[in-house]
């Protein structure tokens, strides 16, 4: 299912379905969405999970909406719904600023510069977890099983999900086809997510893959 530059995946699990990642909490994302349910002859409540990647806007946004519509459960990884907070409004902390300052970032390069928070406002509805998953747990869509896979890197909650009887791996941000994903230091974040990124890229290296896809380009 694409949405712009971004892809999100519907899993059959035969009589139940599951959705990983959610779009933002936008007219255009809910229509894809909507649009994808109506070409498989499906209703909203067929979903019975939606599971989530990471806490990034373009993942986890319309959690809240699409939890509501299709009355399913919501799962993410419990260090990436500590981090929900970060795209809620709220005004620049102090530790923010402090960490700005010690690395080099003057206050008048940001001063008008919105917060995360403020500028995702409207897009960004996040759900409540019904449900925080682990690394190696299994996931069962009625007759169908996605193992979890903690790769912290991208965020320190960051998933993929990895689908033994397909060898099919859903990658999140964590593979992308063309280019490595975005691995930053926060002022609230892990000191040395390069390194715990390098370590997730290993972990993935030992499974059976066949087919990786990715939440932006497509499929390889």
């Amino acid at each position: 299912m694409r949405n712009s530059d971004r892809e999100y995946w519907l899993i059959d699990g035969g009589s139940e379905w599951a959705l990983v990642d959610t779009g933002m909490r936008t007219d255009e994302s809910l229509e894809a969405l909507r649009k994808a349910l109506a070409t498989l002859d499906l209703s909203p409540t067929a979903i019975g999970k939606i599971i989530c990647t990471h806490h990034h806007p373009d993942h986890f946004g319309a959690s809240g909406p699409l939890r509501d519509l299709c009355g399913a459960q919501v799962l993410i990884h419990p260090l990436d719904a500590e981090r929900v907070r970060i795209f809620l409004p709220h005004l620049r902390s102090t530790d923010a600023e402090d960490f700005f300052q010690l690395n080099g970032i003057p206050r008048e390069s940001y001063a008008n510069v919105p917060t995360p928070g403020q500028f995702w406002k409207d897009m960004y509805s996040p759900a409540t977890p019904d449900h925080y998953v682990n690394d190696g747990e299994q996931l069962q869509i009625a007759d169908r099983v996605l193992e979890v896979v903690w790769t912290p890197g991208h965020a320190p909650g960051h998933c993929c999900f990895y689908c033994p009887s397909t060898k099919a791996l859903i990658a999140g941000d964590h593979l992308l086809p063309k280019i490595s994903p975005h691995v930053g230091v926060y002022p609230s974040g892990p000191t040395n997510p390069l390194s715990d990124y390098l370590t997730s890229l290993a972990k993935v290296a030992q499974l059976d893959v066949e087919l990786v896809l990715p939440s932006h380009g497509g499929v390889f």
